[in-house]
């Protein structure tokens, strides 16, 4: 029998770690394989048992049901929210559709007397200053336009109080957003070149109409 040399000893060792290396490999992924399968499996065989007995699900017996619960909670929290959580002096909600002629009358009053107070607290202002409104100097809006701008009004009236109160120095000018523009060209549309009182964007609904937000 012909002696093994070192170098074929060498071999046959390398050839057996391969191999044991190899069959151990198998045998840990062809386990790891079983067991996601299993877990595939499973998932599926809940999916179809969930699904087709709609559990979590309502169904068209109780959807009426459902909604009458919801409409009696939102019948009793309303209320609530009206009279605790919103301030009582709160106007924004009572806002409606003006004639053009009557909402211009109530813009010369209003700016009338915020005017009256600056001047009162030693408050500067520009000559015929009207407070982001100067479009409307000698012009009507139309009627559809006059809820969106007096809820601008509303919440300009509030800043110009407040700094007027302050006694700061001067009010230089008051930009607003011309929500009255329709805003489908992106941006708010309608501000010409030069004039102070635009400022360019649109106001913001937020999720679920819970606000809007008016920039100032």
């Amino acid at each position: 029998m012909k002696k093994l040399s070192a170098f074929d000893l060498g071999m046959i060792i390398a050839f057996a770690m391969v191999a044991l290396l190899g069959g151990g490999a198998w045998w840990y992924l062809s386990g790891k394989l079983a067991d996601a399968q299993a877990a595939v499996s499973a998932a599926a065989s809940d999916f179809e048992k969930y699904s087709s007995r709609e559990v979590y699900l309502p169904t068209r017996a109780n959807e009426k049901s459902l909604q009458a619960n919801i409409d009696l909670m939102k019948g009793q929290i309303d209320p609530l929210v009206h009279a605790k959580l919103q301030s009582a002096d709160n106007k924004v909600f009572s806002v409606a559709k003006q004639d053009p002629v009557a909402w211009k009358h109530d813009l010369d009053e209003r700016v009338g007397r915020l005017n009256g107070a600056a001047k009162v607290h030693g408050v500067a202002v520009p000559p015929n200053f009207y407070y982001g409104f100067s479009r409307y100097l000698n012009t009507n809006p139309g009627d559809e336009k006059t809820v969106v701008l007096t809820k601008q009004l509303l919440g300009i009236e509030q800043i110009a109080n407040i700094l007027i109160d302050a006694s700061v120095k001067g009010i230089q000018t008051v930009r607003r957003t011309y929500d009255e523009d329709d805003s489908s060209g992106g941006g708010g549309s309608g501000g010409a070149k030069g004039d102070k009182d635009y400022l360019g964007g649109h106001s913001t609904n937020a999720d679920g109409g819970t606000y809007v937000t008016y920039p100032y």
